[in-house]
C-alpha cells in the first residue's frame, strides 16, 4: 500500500493531461499510444519484478507504468502546445503544505476523538495555508476569494 500510495497523484495528473488537454484537442490517437505503452511496460515489468519481489514488485510495476503513461501524455501535450508552468506557485504551495505536518502532530497531542482530530486538523491546516498564501506570499487568487467572502458577508449583514 505504501508503494501504491503515490498513484492517486500520478493518475490524476495523467487524467488532466489526457482528458483536459489531449482529448479535447482531438489527440485521441496519442492517448491510445500512451495507454498501449503503459500496458506493454506493465506486462514486461510484472514478468520481471513479480518473481523476485512478489506483491511489492507488482505494486512497483504499477507505479512505474503509470509514471510512464503520464510522461507520454506530457510529451504529447508539450509537443502540440506551449505549456508554461509557474514553478514559484508550486514551491510556495509546497512550503505552505509542509507546515501541515507539525500542525497535525500538535493537534493529535490533544488526544481528542478521531472525528474532532480530523475536523480540527482540516480547519487549522486550511486556515494556516490561506493565511500564509495571503499575507506571506501575496497570492492574488486567495486574495480574490477573501474579497468575495468579505463582500458576501457584508451584503448579508446589510
Amino acid at each position: 500500500m505504501q508503494i501504491l500510495s503515490v498513484l492517486p497523484l500520478i493518475i490524476s495528473l495523467g487524467y488532466f493531461f489526457a482528458f483536459q488537454i489531449l482529448v479535447p484537442a482531438g489527440k485521441s490517437k496519442e492517448v491510445f499510444i500512451a495507454a498501449i505503452t503503459g500496458v506493454s511496460a506493465g506486462l514486461i515489468l510484472n514478468f520481471i519484478l513479480i518473481p523476485f519481489y512478489g506483491e511489492n514488485g507488482a505494486a512497483l510495476a504499477n507505479v512505474l507504468c503509470e509514471v510512464l503513461v503520464l510522461l507520454v501524455y506530457v510529451y504529447y501535450a508539450r509537443k502540440y502546445y506551449h505549456l508554461q508552468y509557474h514553478w514559484h506557485l508550486f514551491y510556495r504551495s509546497t512550503l505552505s503544505s509542509l507546515l501541515f505536518i507539525p500542525t497535525v502532530w500538535l493537534v493529535r497531542q490533544g488526544h481528542l476523538s478521531v472525528l474532532l482530530t480530523l475536523l480540527f486538523s482540516i480547519g487549522t491546516c486550511a486556515l494556516l495555508y490561506c493565511l500564509l498564501q495571503l499575507y506571506l506570499f501575496k497570492n492574488q487568487f486567495i486574495a480574490g476569494i477573501r474579497y468575495s467572502i468579505v463582500q458576501k458577508f457584508q451584503s448579508f449583514i446589510n
